[in-house]
């Protein structure tokens, strides 16, 4: 394709050329102020670097990066949220990105990392990949996302830390230990009341098995007497059975 010749294409009324061509390019990113403000709001900032060799001046936009050479050297000047020390550095050391069978689609991606503890030097390799994340010092290491810059992979680690994680163990275990306290008391208040009921049963089969005074009083007598106790009964039933003789023997 030549510059400045006008190809057709498949849309209809639709043609395309190219204007200008240039053997060498490269990017120049700017900066401008954008009015009216927009709902998601970008911020950037003017940086000026200074050094022996001259002043650099660029603009660097938040969560982006610019590359700046400086005394044959180069630097990589980022505007980014605050920086916090966690104690320990991380080095990725592999990135890798599952992709599904026939597609370029990513199904999953995983970064192998070494922790490096900066108090004992100590050095550990240890792998995050999604929904498997990685603790270490009280921080939790998340796998957020990746990207590609210049060929090279770039993965973004979510970094979490809880310091009221102790407390919510400590509910936990306390909400196990009053369950198991419940159903402790529950199971001793059961077998107690098994008890005393098997308890009351015997006492009641012990009692069915004495046997029973039946009283031969008069019943006349026994509503003048008042009922009396079985013990009255038993005293006054000779008696009457005597004198039921007697009336007997006279009216004969």
């Amino acid at each position: 394709i030549e510059p400045g010749v006008s190809l057709e294409t498949p849309w209809t009324a639709e043609r395309f050329s190219i204007l200008r061509r240039f053997a060498r390019a490269g990017t120049v990113r700017s900066v401008i102020p954008v009015a009216p403000v927009r709902e998601r709001r970008i911020p950037a900032v003017h940086v000026r670097l200074t050094s022996a060799n001259g002043t650099h001046e660029l603009w660097v936009q938040r969560y982006s990066r610019s590359t700046i050479t400086m005394a044959g050297k180069t630097y990589d000047v980022s505007y980014t949220d605050a920086m916090h020390p966690l104690g320990f550095a991380v080095t990725l050391d592999q990135f890798t990105v599952g992709k599904y069978p026939g597609t370029e689609r990513p199904r999953s991606f995983e970064s192998r990392i070494t922790i490096v503890d900066a108090a004992t030097g100590r050095s550990q390799s240890r792998i995050i990949s999604m929904n498997h994340p990685v603790s270490y010092g009280g921080y939790t290491l998340y796998q957020s996302s990746y990207r590609y810059d210049n060929g090279k992979a770039i993965s973004t680690l979510s970094v979490a830390r809880d310091p009221g994680m102790a407390i919510v163990f400590v509910g936990y275990i306390g909400t196990i230990v009053g369950m198991i306290i419940v159903l402790v008391t529950r199971l001793r208040e059961h077998r107690q009341a098994a008890a005393i009921g098997a308890s009351a049963a015997r006492t009641h089969a012990a009692d069915s098995r004495k046997p029973v005074h039946v009283s031969l009083v008069d019943p006349i007598r026994a509503c003048l007497n008042g009922g009396g106790n079985g013990h009255h009964h038993r005293e006054q039933e000779g008696g009457v059975l005597a004198a039921g003789r007697e009336r007997t023997g006279l009216h004969r």
